[in-house]
Formats: structure tokens, C-alpha cells, sequence
């Protein structure tokens, strides 16, 4: 079983490794790889057949009594020719990312997956009490249908509950779906839906034509 391998590694580190919280860290170069997953299915023993590899490289510096959210780090992962059954969403694919602090940005991913030829670029923010979800690119594939956004599409939320999916387009099976969304203690939701293709939407029977529709709800989900 090849294990990971790492090109180099400078660190220095202060305080109580017992409190996580306490501890200050400065990894001023950090680079290395795992030149085969398989090397991991005894930590993921759900996945079968898993390959594919790993290289990462940057830097993380941490000072104590930081969050770890908080984190001011610099790192890039790329992962290449991942594959392996049970593997949740992607079967194959590439992905690029870099964090920095508590943002992860999605530079590329071209994958294969039951949604057919994923394409994705982005940023995740994560915070303390929330985080925010930017997608620059969405291409997919939805039941044999093209599924791609229109324009950036944002999407936040808060640890207290409230979420809020700015005005988004997408098209999909064959027409178009926008539409808002927003929960803070009440939830609201506006969507439009233009030409869907009644043949691709999962109903009991097949119809043919295109669908046209307009909703607006709103509502209390503690009741």
C-alpha cells in the first residue's frame, strides 16, 4: 500500500497541544502527495475501488487563541483521476482549490457523476456563525437535459437559521426556473418557471408539451 508522501515540511509551533484553541502555529511551507488513493480505503472503507491523487502545497499560520475558522492559511489541492465506487456524487473528475482563512474557492472541477459532466467554479466562505456559497459556473446534466446557470447565484446563511438564495436562473429540462428564496423564522419563496418540457418532469404518466408557471408562498415552518 503506497503511503502519502510529503516533499516538505517547516513548522513551528507554541503553546499547549492539549488546547487546540491555545495553540499557535506557523507551517511556513507545507507541500506534498498522495500518489494513490487507494492508499485511504482503510479510512474510507464505504468506497470501493477508490484511485486517483493528491498533491498539495502553501502555507498556515495560526496565533493562539485564533479560531480554527479563523485560520489565515494559503494551500492549493489539486486532485486528479478520482474514481471508486460509493463515492457520493463524483465518479471521476478534476478539482482545484485554494483556501485562505475561512474561504474555499473552487477554481475548476470537471467532473463525471449521475448528474452526467459537471462543470463548477465558485467560492464557500465559511464563518463562525455562518458562511456564504458563490457559484460563478454550474454546467450539468439532468436527466438528459442540459442544466446550466445563467448568471452568478449567491447563497448565505447564518447560524441562527436564517438562509437567503439571492435571484437566481437556471436553465433546465428544456426551459428556464427563477426565483428567490428566504428563511429568517418565516420562509418566502418566488419561482417562475418558463417552457419546462413536460416529458422530462417525474411525472406518473407521460405528457408531452411545455410548462409555464408562476409561485409565490410564504409561511411560518414552526407551525
Amino acid at each position: 500500500m503506497p503511503p502519502a508522501a510529503l516533499a516538505e515540511f517547516r513548522a513551528a509551533a507554541t503553546g499547549d497541544p492539549t488546547h487546540l484553541q491555545d495553540l499557535a502555529l506557523d507551517i511556513t511551507k507545507l507541500e506534498g502527495s498522495v500518489p494513490d488513493l487507494s492508499a485511504l480505503r482503510t479510512w474510507l472503507p464505504d468506497i470501493e475501488d477508490l484511485t486517483g491523487t493528491v498533491h498539495f502545497a502553501g502555507q498556515v499560520r495560526k496565533s493562539r487563541g485564533m479560531p480554527w475558522m479563523q485560520v489565515m492559511s494559503n494551500m492549493e489541492v489539486r486532485v486528479a483521476g478520482i474514481a471508486g465506487r460509493g463515492l457520493p456524487v463524483v465518479e471521476r473528475g478534476e478539482i482545484l482549490l485554494s483556501t485562505d482563512g475561512g474561504q474555499l474557492t473552487i477554481k475548476d472541477l470537471n467532473a463525471q457523476g449521475p448528474l452526467g459532466q459537471v462543470q463548477l467554479a465558485g467560492m464557500a466562505v465559511l464563518l463562525d456563525q455562518g458562511g456564504r456559497l458563490e457559484l460563478d459556473q454550474l454546467r450539468a446534466t439532468f436527466k438528459d437535459y442540459p442544466l446550466s446557470l445563467r448568471a452568478p447565484m449567491k447563497l448565505t446563511w447564518t447560524e441562527e437559521g436564517h438562509i437567503e438564495a439571492s435571484d437566481f436562473a437556471v436553465d433546465l429540462l428544456g426551459g428556464t426556473l427563477t426565483g428567490s428564496l428566504q428563511h429568517e423564522g418565516t420562509q418566502q419563496i418566488a419561482l417562475k418557471g418558463t417552457g419546462l418540457l413536460l416529458a422530462a418532469l417525474p411525472l406518473p404518466e407521460e405528457l408531452e408539451g411545455r410548462l409555464d408557471f408562476e409561485l409565490t408562498a410564504s409561511g411560518d415552518l414552526k407551525r
